[in-house]
């Protein structure tokens, strides 16, 4: 959560794409940011 907050720009453009590769990063780096991001 920190981390999203300092670098807005790294954070927000691995959002979008983490929740399609959440198989391997999704579910390790954001595990709460991808179900927010995308809940259905």
């Amino acid at each position: 959560m920190s981390y999203n907050i300092a670098k807005p720009l790294e954070g927000e453009a691995e959002v979008p794409p983490m929740p399609r590769n959440k198989t391997f990063t999704g579910e390790r780096k954001v595990p709460g940011v991808e179900d927010g991001a995308e809940p259905g």
